[in-house]
């Protein structure tokens, strides 16, 4: 198959394949939301309706969790376990203020 000897990187070169859309593993990753690092999770976008943990499908070499307190607490340590699990699941949006 040509995903297994030809397109090593692609992770869902199956799927694209196929003509299917790939709905991810829904395991967890640091990503970058309006200049916000967050956990998401691996998933299309859509499929959190826009404010959900979804943060789009992931890509060869990206670090993955098995759960949103795995990624939080290994890879965003800085910030207060609670604070991280809110904004990674849609629930709060962090604010900046410049004075």
């Amino acid at each position: 198959m040509c995903c297994t000897t030809e397109l090593q990187s692609e992770l869902y070169c199956t799927d694209y394949s196929l003509g299917q859309e790939p709905t991810g593993s829904l395991a967890w990753y640091v990503t970058w939301d309006n200049g916000v690092q967050k956990c998401a999770q691996d998933c299309p976008v859509d499929a959190g309706g826009g404010s959900g943990p979804c943060g789009g499908l992931i890509t060869v070499g990206v670090v993955a969790y098995e759960s949103v307190d795995a990624c939080c607490e290994t890879a965003l340590s800085t910030m207060r376990l609670e604070e991280c699990q809110a904004v990674s699941n849609g629930e709060v949006r962090l604010v900046f203020c410049a004075y």
